[in-house]
């Protein structure tokens, strides 16, 4: 990002930063070229990097089972160092991201923080939606006046439509069953605020086809609608006033509008769509439910980082330089007296079994106080038991050690 950063205008280097979780799997893997245990893991949090003016987007931190915590996320929003300006970060309405915006300070007449500049804060628009959307079903909405504002009104219009007359051929019986992982689909929760909907709660009403709180649930209906096509918008412009790219996010907007040269701000770049298709690619082509972290890091999530562009560190086929150290050919073998004949006096002067036992009986001393009950999660494992048992065990050569703990490593 830095070197891109000196072929970018300044406009083009204003930022957005989103950050979610996803599930990977509990599996213990190691990771062998840095020699490194991996697990148990549930979670990992990824923050990603995009562009509000120009069509760019990077990961920029990931860690496993770490909720997002003010220094962390400070961290990150200072990209200052490196040229790129954050102007807004976005997250979901989980219990650990509303501890975060507490912590932070993050209310209604404080929507921002300053680090230099202003970074504000929004909350996912799609996953607000669902939100509203499940409570609208589960409990209703009980306004000032004392008017309570549920589903009622929309069984009616399902009643009504059961004939050959649709009155709303968006909505159906299953838009107020959703349960579980359905309720996970926005698709459904943006048909029910949808502004169809509210047009004909509204034309019943007036001719009394339905009773109680319909123009009430219509004005909310029409709002719901209004304000998710604000927060979701693709478009400069739209025949929908109120879908219009610029027309709210005012303290956003005119904070940067007079400094560079823009007339709109597209929305859809202050949800977390761009997680929500990270997240699939991260997933797709593996036969478990959810990927390793060494799937994750190793296979995964530098593919994307790389995309279009894999000759900047892909060569020849290979992602790296070979190492032959750890592979010989049957001539290379024959070359190599120093271990054949150590092996011969060895195997010659002792029973093999017990050379084998009393090398397994010192690994298991030495991986039991270097690991304890558990994998210590570092590098170079392997390498580091080895130095241990070689103290222990002097007359043996490094090269058996090694390739011995890193056998007993990956079988424990």
């Amino acid at each position: 990002m830095k070197n891109k950063a000196l072929h970018l205008p300044e406009y083009e280097r204003i930022t957005a930063l989103s950050f979610d979780e996803m599930h990977v799997s509990s599996q213990i893997c190691i990771n062998k070229v840095q020699e490194e245990i991996m697990g148990t893991h549930t979670i990992v949090q990824v923050i990603m990097a995009l562009g509000l003016l120009l069509k760019w987007k990077q990961p920029v931190y990931f860690n496993f089972d770490n909720p997002m915590t003010e220094p962390i996320l400070k961290e990150v929003v200072n990209l200052e160092s490196s040229e790129y300006q954050v102007y807004s970060v976005t997250s979901d309405l989980g219990p650990s991201n509303r501890n975060l915006t507490k912590s932070l300070g993050i209310c209604e007449t404080k929507p921002s923080i300053i680090n230099p500049k202003y970074s504000f804060f929004f909350a996912d628009g799609p996953h607000l939606l669902k939100l509203i959307r499940n409570h609208f079903l589960d409990k209703g909405f009980i306004l000032e006046t004392g008017e309570k504002i549920d589903t009622s009104t929309v069984q009616c219009l399902l009643h009504y439509s059961l004939s050959d007359l649709k009155l709303t051929y968006k909505v159906t019986q299953t838009h107020l069953n959703v349960t579980k992982s359905q309720r996970q689909k926005v698709k459904k929760a943006v048909q029910l605020f949808s502004r169809s909907v509210s047009k004909v709660v509204t034309f019943c009403g007036e001719r009394n086809i339905i009773e109680g709180t319909g123009k009430t649930t219509a004005t909310f209906i029409e709002l719901e609608n209004d304000w998710f096509d604000i927060f979701n918008s693709n478009f400069p412009y739209n025949a929908n006033k109120g879908k219009s790219a610029y027309v709210l996010l005012r303290n956003l907007f005119t904070d940067f509008a007079v400094k560079y040269p823009i007339k709109y701000l597209l929305t859809t770049k202050l949800n977390q769509d761009i997680l929500e298709t990270l997240f699939p690619f991260v997933s797709v082509g593996i036969t478990h439910d959810h990927p390793t972290p060494l799937e994750f890091i190793t296979y995964r999530i530098r593919s994307y980082i790389l995309g279009k562009h894999p000759s900047e560190m892909f060569t020849l086929s290979e992602n790296s330089s070979v190492d032959n150290a750890n592979t010989f050919t049957l001539d290379e073998l024959r070359a190599m007296p120093c271990i054949t004949e150590y092996l011969l006096v060895i195997i010659s002067d002792l029973n093999f079994l017990i050379w084998v036992n009393q090398l397994a009986h010192y690994h298991h001393l030495c991986f039991v106080n270097f690991h304890g009950d558990y994998f210590r999660h570092e590098g170079n494992v392997i390498q580091s038991v080895t130095d241990i048992v070689l103290n222990m065990c002097s007359e043996f050569l490094r090269e058996v050690i090694y390739y011995f703990v890193k056998t007993r490593t990956y079988i424990r």
